[in-house]
């Protein structure tokens, strides 16, 4: 008589930084992601965990709309609003891509009362990337 002994597989318990896992403190960090088609503002905490997303489509904007300028600074403000009543205060922006949306996003933090302490441009910049293919031999 042989005994089987089932292998139990621990999963971690590790709690997740959503809408009730992250502790909101004074400082925080804003990205902006600009893209031609859509605008996402993203608050985190001084841990990087994610608060609250906010973007041109959450806005109530749709289809090319949800890139342009107006439309990051009506989800900028919401988002500006939501984290000012959760108590942060001041915040580092970092901001990515060529988009439209770049100043209408930072006019809307600034007008929703949040203090603005530096503006990084994290976008990335090519280094002309990978060989291209050799042409093809006849």
């Amino acid at each position: 008589m042989s005994v089987s002994t089932k292998k139990v597989m621990k999963t971690s318990t590790r709690k997740k930084a959503g809408k009730h896992g992250a502790t909101v403190s004074s400082v925080g960090t804003i990205y902006i992601k600009a893209t031609s088609n859509n605008t996402i503002i993203t608050c985190a905490n001084q841990k990087d965990q994610t608060i609250r997303q906010e973007s041109g489509g959450s806005a109530g904007f749709k289809n090319s709309r949800k890139g342009t300028s107006e439309a990051a600074e009506v989800a900028a403000k919401r988002l500006g609003e939501y984290i000012k009543s959760r108590g942060m205060t001041t915040v580092v922006i970092k901001l990515n891509g060529a988009g439209q949306g770049r100043e209408g996003a930072i006019r809307g933090l600034v007008v929703s009362g949040l203090t603005v302490t530096t503006l990084h441009d994290v976008t990335g910049v090519a280094h002309n990337g990978v060989k291209k293919k050799k042409r093809q031999r006849k």
